[in-house]
């Protein structure tokens, strides 16, 4: 039994912290490696580690190694709630699935879609890590169909015909080594499109109208009824299939598949790697700052607090903007004189609503009371 953390670095400030650390406990599962312990250089000398003992600290990453057919057990992940709610739980590997037969006397629709051109290169060399490390083992129509209705379709399309997923390994190579804009081979098509309106009649390639994309649908709807209703699969009608998705068809794969497929695990979609922090304006926008606010009074800039009890203004004094200030310098240090209150309360009545109220000063904090001016 190892005995190490896999949350050293996650602190208890918050609910939502767990998250993050069942996800954590989850990639041992997963990559069926025992992580190390950081910071551990030596066992407490009050603990005895027989040389043979079951329970150690890790202190390098190892392999995972069951124990005969016993599953892998990721230790728990502590839960402790400031109501008083305490939760322990024990994560324990899924029980592994049997390995699924490819149908190789067919061809499947394999789609790659991204937003952008960066999301789209990295998501096709996601795929090709993926089918070389993890290839083995999957069939091609649950793959096929995890990529078809499990994932996005977006303006940057692709469709790649493959009959195995050692043939979509392969073709995926070809289509990063030669470039996926200078491929043309009859199993790949890539295009861009973008809907615009139906009123542009000068329009770029790629550009179709709402009026044409739903035409794509129908025909591609069409399609899939044919591919449907035989037994053997029609290369060619896959092909135009293909050629109508990447043109901003929608298509319902859903229909392509039997029940007994299922999702299998695939590279999510590879964001951008850019950084949006907003700039001070339009946070300041965003919370309202932005706004141009007349002021009260000079003096009494606005009404940050009001009550039965008291009213608090909020008053930001500048020399640029206040004379008062820049005329009466003592020692050095710009003060206000007691003169500018006196003007500030004088305007109070009419700041709150025409009603007439008596006000003191006391030890400098101006407050409410019974007591004369």
């Amino acid at each position: 039994m190892q005995s190490g953390q896999q949350n050293q670095i996650w602190g208890t400030w918050s609910g939502r912290r767990e998250l993050p650390v069942l996800s954590r406990s989850l990639w041992p599962l997963q990559a069926k490696k025992l992580p190390s312990t950081i910071n551990f250089e030596k066992p407490n000398q009050f603990i005895n580690f027989p040389p043979n003992s079951p329970v150690y600290v890790s202190s390098e990453m190892l392999p995972w190694q069951p124990t005969a057919d016993a599953p892998r057990i990721a230790g728990g992940v502590n839960s402790f709630g400031f109501s008083g709610t305490n939760c322990h739980v024990v994560v324990q590997e899924a029980p592994a699935q049997p390995a699924r037969t490819e149908s190789s006397d067919s061809s499947y629709l394999f789609p790659i879609s991204a937003k952008s051109v960066v999301s789209f290169e990295a998501l096709l060399k996601s795929y090709l890590f993926y089918f070389e490390g993890d290839g083995d083992g999957l069939a091609i129509q649950d793959v096929c169909y995890t990529a078809s209705t499990g994932r996005g379709h977006y303006n940057l399309r692709a469709m790649i015909i493959a009959s195995s997923v050692s043939d979509l390994r392969t073709k995926i190579r070809a289509v990063i080594e030669s470039g996926y804009e200078q491929c043309t081979e009859d199993w790949f098509l890539f295009a861009e499109h973008k809907v615009v309106s139906d009123s542009k009649r000068q329009r770029d390639q790629g550009e179709l109208t709402e009026h044409e994309k739903k035409e794509h649908s129908r025909a591609a709807a069409q399609l899939i009824a044919d591919l449907v209703a035989k037994s053997t699969v029609s290369v060619i009608k896959q092909t135009f299939l293909a050629s109508y998705y990447v043109k901003g068809a929608d298509i319902g794969f859903d229909k392509l598949y039997t029940p007994a497929c299922c999702c299998v695990r695939l590279p999510v979609y590879p964001y951008d790697r850019k950084e949006f922090w907003p700039e001070p304006a339009m946070i300041d926008a965003f919370r309202g700052a932005g706004k141009v606010q007349e002021n009260l009074h000079p003096l009494l800039h606005k009404l940050a607090v009001s009550s039965r009890e008291k009213d608090i203004f909020t008053t930001e004094l500048s020399l640029e903007e206040h004379w008062p200030l820049t005329e009466h310098l003592i020692l050095g240090i710009n003060i206000l004189p007691g003169t500018a209150y006196v003007e500030a309360f004088k305007h109070l009545p009419l700041i709150t609503g025409g009603e007439r109220c008596r006000l003191r000063l006391q030890h400098g904090i101006l407050g409410s009371a019974g007591g004369d001016t």
